[in-house]
């Protein structure tokens, strides 16, 4: 049990797909020389019908799926003016849940994304 389980590395892949695809929206969003300064993710936390992994016999359909159900949390961005407000940031948001190719995939499975994004203190 020392290392990552493959859910908590696909959890993983999304934010650093989030961070990413936000670096890159707000370079094309604001205007220069305002960029993030930092993106912290908190209160990440996902869930799953353990029936559709673990459900014996192993030779049946499981009752439910084993996708996640849903992935939620909160991104704190952190600019580096503050000409940035908390609309900006939630514009940003919003973009980032359409271009994020990790969480377009979570959600074709069927899960349900839901990450609120928030304004942090200028950096």
């Amino acid at each position: 049990d020392a290392a990552a389980q493959p859910v908590e590395l696909m959890l993983a892949a999304l934010v650093g797909c989030k961070t990413a695809t936000a670096h890159y929206v707000a370079r094309h969003l604001w205007p220069r020389p305002h960029k993030i300064a930092s993106i912290t993710f908190s209160a990440v936390e996902a869930a799953r019908d353990e029936r559709g992994a673990l459900a014996l016999p192993i030779e049946d359909d499981a009752p439910v799926s084993a996708a996640l159900l849903y992935v939620r949390g909160t991104v704190t961005v952190t600019p580096s003016s503050e000409a940035i407000t908390s609309v900006d940031v939630e514009q940003l948001g919003a973009l980032v849940e359409k271009r994020c190719p990790v969480a377009a995939s979570l959600a074709a499975a069927g899960c349900e994304i839901g990450f609120q994004w928030r304004l942090g203190a200028c950096g």
